[in-house]
Protein backbone atom coordinates (compact mmCIF):
# COMPACT_ATOMS: atom_id res chain seq x y z
CA UNK A 1 0.00 0.00 0.00
CA UNK A 2 1.38 3.41 -0.99
CA UNK A 3 1.91 5.90 1.79
CA UNK A 4 0.04 9.16 1.62
CA UNK A 5 2.16 12.28 1.52
CA UNK A 6 2.22 14.07 4.84
CA UNK A 7 3.36 17.51 5.79
CA UNK A 8 5.38 16.27 8.80
CA UNK A 9 8.45 15.77 6.64
CA UNK A 10 11.01 18.51 5.99
CA UNK A 11 11.36 18.51 2.23
CA UNK A 12 13.67 21.51 2.11
CA UNK A 13 16.74 19.33 2.63
CA UNK A 14 18.02 16.79 0.13
CA UNK A 15 18.40 14.13 2.78
CA UNK A 16 16.31 11.77 4.82
CA UNK A 17 15.13 8.23 4.73
CA UNK A 18 13.89 6.72 1.50
CA UNK A 19 10.33 6.90 2.89
CA UNK A 20 10.76 10.64 3.53
CA UNK A 21 12.18 11.16 0.05
CA UNK A 22 9.24 9.24 -1.41
CA UNK A 23 6.75 11.37 0.54
CA UNK A 24 8.44 14.60 -0.51
CA UNK A 25 8.48 13.53 -4.16
CA UNK A 26 4.80 12.57 -3.93
CA UNK A 27 3.95 15.95 -2.37
CA UNK A 28 5.78 17.75 -5.17
CA UNK A 29 3.90 15.72 -7.78
CA UNK A 30 0.59 16.50 -6.03
CA UNK A 31 1.39 20.23 -5.93
CA UNK A 32 2.15 20.20 -9.66
CA UNK A 33 -1.05 18.27 -10.38
CA UNK A 34 -3.10 20.73 -8.32
CA UNK A 35 -1.50 23.65 -10.13
CA UNK A 36 -2.32 22.06 -13.49
CA UNK A 37 -5.92 21.52 -12.38
CA UNK A 38 -6.14 25.19 -11.32
CA UNK A 39 -4.71 26.25 -14.69
CA UNK A 40 -7.21 24.07 -16.55
CA UNK A 41 -10.06 25.64 -14.56
CA UNK A 42 -8.80 29.11 -15.54
CA UNK A 43 -8.52 28.04 -19.19
CA UNK A 44 -12.05 26.65 -19.15
CA UNK A 45 -13.33 30.15 -18.35
CA UNK A 46 -11.18 31.83 -21.00
CA UNK A 47 -11.50 29.43 -23.94
CA UNK A 48 -14.46 29.05 -26.24
CA UNK A 49 -16.49 25.88 -25.79
CA UNK A 50 -14.95 24.31 -28.91
CA UNK A 51 -11.42 25.22 -27.79
CA UNK A 52 -12.13 23.79 -24.34
CA UNK A 53 -13.50 20.57 -25.80
CA UNK A 54 -10.39 20.18 -27.97
CA UNK A 55 -8.11 20.92 -25.01
CA UNK A 56 -9.85 18.19 -23.03
CA UNK A 57 -9.12 15.71 -25.82
CA UNK A 58 -5.49 16.87 -25.98
CA UNK A 59 -5.19 16.62 -22.19
CA UNK A 60 -6.46 13.05 -22.24
CA UNK A 61 -3.76 12.17 -24.79
CA UNK A 62 -1.11 14.06 -22.82
CA UNK A 63 -2.09 12.23 -19.61
CA UNK A 64 -1.75 8.85 -21.38
CA UNK A 65 1.67 9.90 -22.69
CA UNK A 66 2.82 11.11 -19.25
CA UNK A 67 1.66 7.91 -17.57
CA UNK A 68 3.39 5.74 -20.17
CA UNK A 69 6.57 7.78 -20.08
CA UNK A 70 6.80 7.67 -16.28
CA UNK A 71 6.10 3.94 -16.26
CA UNK A 72 9.03 3.58 -18.64
CA UNK A 73 11.26 5.72 -16.39
CA UNK A 74 10.24 3.68 -13.34
CA UNK A 75 11.28 0.50 -15.18
CA UNK A 76 14.91 1.53 -14.75
CA UNK A 77 14.46 1.36 -10.97
CA UNK A 78 12.09 -1.63 -11.08
CA UNK A 79 12.04 -3.48 -7.79
CA UNK A 80 14.31 -0.91 -6.18
CA UNK A 81 13.60 1.45 -3.35
CA UNK A 82 13.94 4.46 -5.68
CA UNK A 83 11.01 3.47 -7.90
CA UNK A 84 8.31 5.47 -6.04
CA UNK A 85 10.42 8.64 -6.01
CA UNK A 86 11.37 8.19 -9.67
CA UNK A 87 7.69 7.91 -10.62
CA UNK A 88 6.63 10.93 -8.57
CA UNK A 89 9.47 13.11 -9.81
CA UNK A 90 8.75 12.11 -13.40
CA UNK A 91 5.09 13.08 -12.97
CA UNK A 92 6.11 16.38 -11.36
CA UNK A 93 8.56 17.21 -14.15
CA UNK A 94 6.16 16.42 -16.99
CA UNK A 95 3.29 18.24 -15.28
CA UNK A 96 5.41 21.38 -14.73
CA UNK A 97 6.43 21.24 -18.41
CA UNK A 98 2.77 20.95 -19.40
CA UNK A 99 1.89 23.93 -17.23
CA UNK A 100 4.62 25.97 -18.92
CA UNK A 101 3.10 25.16 -22.32
CA UNK A 102 -0.53 25.81 -21.37
CA UNK A 103 -0.24 28.88 -19.15
CA UNK A 104 0.53 31.22 -22.06
CA UNK A 105 -2.95 30.53 -23.42
CA UNK A 106 -4.27 32.65 -20.55
CA UNK A 107 -2.58 35.68 -22.13
CA UNK A 108 -3.76 37.96 -24.89
CA UNK A 109 -2.58 36.58 -28.21
CA UNK A 110 -2.16 33.21 -26.50
CA UNK A 111 1.20 34.28 -25.16
CA UNK A 112 2.73 35.38 -28.44
CA UNK A 113 3.45 38.72 -26.81
CA UNK A 114 5.01 37.07 -23.78
CA UNK A 115 3.82 36.17 -20.30
CA UNK A 116 1.02 38.05 -18.62
CA UNK A 117 -0.17 38.50 -15.05
CA UNK A 118 -2.54 35.53 -15.30
CA UNK A 119 0.21 33.21 -16.56
CA UNK A 120 2.67 34.25 -13.85
CA UNK A 121 0.41 32.68 -11.24
CA UNK A 122 1.42 29.26 -12.53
Amino acid sequence: MAQQPTSDVDCSAARGTQAEIDRCAAMEADRAKNSLNDLLAALKVKLSSSQWKELQAVQNEWRRFADHHCTWEISFAEGGSLAPAVGSLCQRTLTRQRIDVLKTFLCEGEGMTGPCEASRRF
